[in-house]
């Protein structure tokens, strides 16, 4: 919420006034799947930092079974598949999380031994088996499909407040829009209830 001491009138040639939140990057328990959260919708749990809400993961399946192929004319055909061949798979449903200090590995030399090229009828792709064991935080990036044979650990800690920026976008004419700071206030993370 936009305090009202910073409120302008807008013009024409400005917006009005809107909040930018900072975020934190929380986990899934394995570790693999991470999500940028707003400050402002995370709280600590002891030496934890948490989603107030159980966060979702889902994708879709099809059962292909349940589809049929129609003819499009010509030599064209297409897949169609009724309502109930789709179904919504729940992958995750939990917390995200972080530790107020954690550590984030980052690869520095892959073994691209367990992987080889191949091309059955199609695009050459690479294909790779046993990609071996990541355990802990990962950096982004990092390419789970190879095996890591050489990795450095960075120890970071998570600020216990989160910075709110209040923006203003602003035309100028033939410059296009640009982004106005107006003010910078800084929140402490809410305690979990």
């Amino acid at each position: 919420m936009v305090p009202p001491s910073i409120q302008r009138t807008t013009t024409p040639f400005e917006s009005e006034v809107y909040a930018v939140v900072g975020f934190y990057t929380l986990f899934t328990p394995d570790l693999r799947v991470s999500q940028n959260v707003p400050g402002n919708q995370v709280c600590l749990d002891g030496d934890i930092i948490r989603t107030f809400e159980r966060e979702v993961i889902s994708h879709r399946e099809t059962d292909i079974s349940k589809c049929r192929y129609v003819d499009m004319g010509g030599d064209q055909e297409r897949m169609r598949c009724p309502p109930e061949a789709h179904t919504t798979v729940i992958s995750y449903n939990n917390y995200f999380f972080s530790p107020v200090n954690y550590s984030v590995n980052v690869c520095l030399e892959y073994d691209k031994s367990n992987c080889y090229w191949t091309n059955p009828d199609g695009p050459e792709r690479e294909v790779c088996r046993d990609s071996g064991k990541y355990e802990g935080i990962w950096a982004q990036g990092t390419m789970f499909h190879y095996r890591c044979t050489k990795s450095v650990s960075q120890t970071f800690t998570h600020p216990l407040e989160y910075e709110v920026r209040f923006m203003q976008d602003v035309e100028f004419p033939d410059m296009g829009i640009h982004k106005r700071l107006v003010d910078i206030e800084k929140r402490p993370i809410a305690r979990c209830e």
